[in-house]
């Protein structure tokens, strides 16, 4: 990361309340936080990373198998243009077998409550070790949905390569930190101009972004953890000339209970999106609110996400 980039970095993690300042539990002071695990992998919880379905690793197996787990329903739902109810914006249904792996993803997508777009997906192996599924795209006349994504994988001994065919792009995941300068990344990848670079593996990302002049870093991801490596504290999203931090809370038992997103044009703040999480047996999310703030802090509309359970007898 370059040295103006790193100061933005650090700059942008204290104007995340709102474009506001605003003092909170956990920007009082830095603390060491324990480790509680939830149901969501909040490191693929973006729009882009799950639309890659190749990567299934939205949620914690563990979990799945000790609540015995069978499907997850969760409804994704936007204010109403006419009036104060809400609308459907998508659905995803989820299946599982009893080891937590996942067998069916399906994804609805709808317009003023009306389905327009049905994506159904079956994965024909178990996930592996990087979080890589094999998965085939079912027919469907109502299948619209352009942006989810099927990889092909190959992998070499320094990297992990997945190609997406209909795009003529690769996604690199370099699981080895020694490679992790991109001089080194020309020098073992090459990658096109529509390539993306990864550090981390598909189900535990560090870095990402795409190479141009075989030095320069653009539309950087960037995640930031804690020092055992096992909490995310932060997200960051550069798409020049815009600049997206995403930025955790922790609540009782150091267990993630929300998130700031706050979107920046050079120093200044656009608006921001404060996220809070109700969960039940303290791991299983049944509710999470996305409240859109203005440049004031003001609340201009909230989205809501519900998820429903099935369970194994």
């Amino acid at each position: 990361m370059s040295l103006s980039r790193t100061i933005f970095f650090f700059t942008a993690l204290t104007l995340l309340s709102g474009c506001k300042q605003e003092e909170d539990a956990n920007s009082k002071a830095v603390r060491k936080l324990s480790y509680t695990p939830t149901l969501i992998n909040f490191g693929r919880n973006l729009p882009d990373l799950e639309n890659e379905v190749s990567f299934p690793v939205w949620y914690n197996d563990s979990i799945l198998v000790v609540h015995g787990i069978k499907k997850i329903e969760r409804i994704y739902m936007i204010p109403s243009d006419d009036s104060d109810s809400s609308d459907i914006k998508y659905k995803r249904t989820y299946l599982f077998d009893k080891a937590g792996g996942i067998k069916e993803l399906q994804i609805e997508e709808y317009y003023e409550n009306s389905l327009i777009s049905k994506s159904q997906f079956k994965y024909v192996k178990s996930v592996d070790e990087y979080g890589y599924g094999e998965v085939k795209r079912m027919a469907s006349a109502m299948d619209f949905g352009d942006q989810y994504k099927v990889y092909k994988s190959n992998y070499f001994s320094d990297f992990l390569s997945y190609t997406y065919k209909e795009e003529g792009m690769t996604n690199y995941y370099v699981p080895d930190q020694k490679f992790w300068k991109v001089l080194k990344i020309d020098s073992l990848l090459a990658p096109g101009s529509d390539d993306r670079i990864n550090y981390g593996t598909p189900a535990k990302l560090y870095r990402s972004f795409k190479v141009k002049n075989k030095v320069e870093e653009s539309e950087v991801l960037e995640f930031e953890y804690d020092k055992s490596k096992k909490i995310l504290l932060a997200i960051s999203i550069d798409n020049y000339p815009f600049f997206t931090m995403r930025r955790f809370n922790f609540g009782e038992k150091d267990k993630c209970v929300g998130y700031i997103d706050s979107l920046f044009s050079g120093e200044n703040c656009l608006n921001s999106i404060r996220t809070s999480i109700t969960y039940q047996n303290e791991v299983l999310p049944v509710m999470i609110f996305h409240r859109h703030l203005n440049q004031k802090g003001e609340l201009l509309y909230t989205e809501t996400e519900q998820f429903n359970y099935e369970y194994f007898n």
